[in-house]
């Protein structure tokens, strides 16, 4: 999956940025590649075996896991930056599809 955002104009040495996205359908064997204008992004992952709660969250969701990430500034351009996650290796016997359901990007100046 790639996706693109854009830095227009702006000191990038006075940016922070933090990004976090929700795979579902996955498990904590699935083994992914991160990469942000083609330089490898060093990412936490936390894992959910039963899914979201429905009588908390309005719509049920199977295992997830939720990826965090800070930006480097180095990593960060002007312009269009991309950002590629990349199915590694995956379990063998799944029977559902790995879909991105939550993607937030947070970015404030210091």
């Amino acid at each position: 999956m790639k996706m693109r955002f854009y830095c227009q104009n702006g000191d990038l040495d006075k940016i922070q940025a933090r990004l976090q996205w929700l795979l579902v359908g996955v498990t904590p064997r699935d083994l992914f590649e991160f990469r942000l204008n083609d330089k490898p992004l060093s990412v936490q992952r936390s894992h959910c075996f039963k899914g979201r709660d429905a009588r908390l969250h309005p719509e049920k969701i199977l295992p997830y896991s939720i990826f965090h990430a800070s930006i480097p500034k180095n990593q960060l351009k002007n312009g269009e930056n991309q950002l590629v996650l990349q199915l590694l290796k995956a379990e063998a016997n799944l029977n559902y599809p790995i879909e991105l359901r939550e993607l937030e990007l947070k970015v404030w100046t210091s």
